[in-house]
């Protein structure tokens, strides 16, 4: 998660009566243009505006190249470090240039916005004319790696769609396949020799594992195209319904899920409960030899958002690249003996991303591995964390 800069004064007077401090125009925003704030010296440039008011869209009032503008807004959102802008205010009382900074900030709700400071440049100064010779190359750089990803984004979601098609095609085939099989295996196997009654039984097995596959990717790009429902929804009772669709490898492997107290959270239930399910799975499935399964399920709060982790006592990751547990068909080197697709983190990993929820991983220092949901602040409704350690 990018750093944040945070104000926290104890009330709304104390957070303004801090802007009006300020002697040079600061005014922030949300990520898509509305006003939340200014002080009254960027107030003064717009006070014959009647669109100058909280709430409502004021980039058209900033600059002459909204979408633009609009792009760098997303951009500040997302990174750590102080964005410079050039800015034209049309919508201002009278319109000048403005040099201004760009910065992620949360605010006395714990909203997340844009804090822009404007500082008037004073024309013909080579020092401004350089910088705003910078600042154009910095913007056109914005602008094309914004394209690049949305470029790489179509390309994922035609990978996906590919992925779907292609799985649901090898269906019908694969069916037919097996069927094939299982009357051979009912009506010829005594007229064939040992070997041949071996072969056999590899490419039922083979057969099996390839519907196993494909399966696993219909509903990998069943769960990437669902619609996200969001209401809110407890995450222990979600924990609960996914350990209770696992009931059966729980009571063999004698395993232990220990969840703690866990915050409500505005999400999709069916999705949600889809990413602890494939992650308990996968606790139960890569346990030690001889220890039963204990997965701890917990959350505390972190700089305002919830941080949730699934932790176990198993095999761990085996030294693999955490980055490589999330790529479909990902495999771990100390799990080659355990059945499966390598789909289901892969799937995590969408569905988190598709909630605006960060997932990643972490092998714990005595045994077994962590995965560690980060929840925005602005979709938590109830925050009931436990006692955790600090973030690493």
């Amino acid at each position: 998660m990018p750093d944040v800069n945070f104000l926290t004064p104890s009330s709304r007077v104390d957070f303004d009566a801090l802007l009006e401090a300020l002697d040079s125009p600061h005014v922030i925003v949300s990520g898509s243009g509305e006003l939340v704030v200014a002080n009254k010296a960027c107030a003064h440039l717009f006070s014959d505006n009647p669109g100058f008011v909280e709430g409502y869209d004021i980039v058209p009032l900033l600059n002459g190249d909204e979408s633009l503008l609009r792009e760098l807004l997303r951009t500040a959102l997302g990174v750590s470090t102080p964005l410079p802008l050039r800015l034209d205010l049309p919508g201002a009382n009278t319109p000048t240039h403005f040099q201004a900074v760009a910065k992620r900030i949360a605010f006395h709700d714990a909203r997340a916005g844009v804090l822009i400071r404007l500082r008037r440049i004073r024309e013909g100064t080579s020092v401004f004319a350089e910088l705003n010779q910078q600042i154009g190359v910095l913007h056109r750089r914005l602008g094309a790696e914004a394209h690049e990803r949305r470029m790489l984004a179509d390309v994922n979601r035609d990978l996906e769609r590919f992925a779907a098609v292609a799985a649901h095609d090898l269906r019908a085939p694969l069916g037919q396949l097996m069927t094939m099989l299982e009357v051979f295996e009912m009506e010829g196997t005594d007229k064939l020799s040992t070997l041949q009654r071996e072969v056999l039984q590899m490419m039922a097995t083979a057969s099996s594992r390839m519907s196993a596959l494909v399966d696993a990717l219909l509903d990998h790009s069943r769960m990437a195209d669902a619609e996200v429902a969001k209401e809110p929804i407890n995450l222990a009772d979600t924990v609960r319904e996914a350990a209770e669709n696992l009931i059966e490898p729980i009571i063999e492997t004698d395993a232990t899920i220990q969840p703690g107290p866990l915050p409500t959270v505005a999400c999709d239930p069916t999705l949600v409960r889809q990413i602890f399910q494939n992650v308990l799975s996968n606790s139960l499935k890569y346990r030690r030899d001889s220890v039963p399964p204990t997965i701890r399920v917990f959350a505390n709060t972190i700089a305002g958002a919830v941080v949730v982790r699934i932790s176990d006592n198993g095999r761990g990751f085996g030294g693999a690249d955490t980055a490589d547990l999330f790529r479909p068909f990902s495999r771990l080197a100390n799990g080659l003996d355990q059945e499966g697709s390598g789909i289901g983190l892969a799937t995590c990993m969408s569905i988190a991303a598709r909630h605006g929820w960060k997932i990643s991983a972490a092998e714990n220092d005595d045994a077994g591995a962590t995965i560690i949901i980060r929840i925005p602040a602005h979709q938590i409704i109830t925050a009931e964390t436990g006692e955790a350690p600090d973030e690493e």
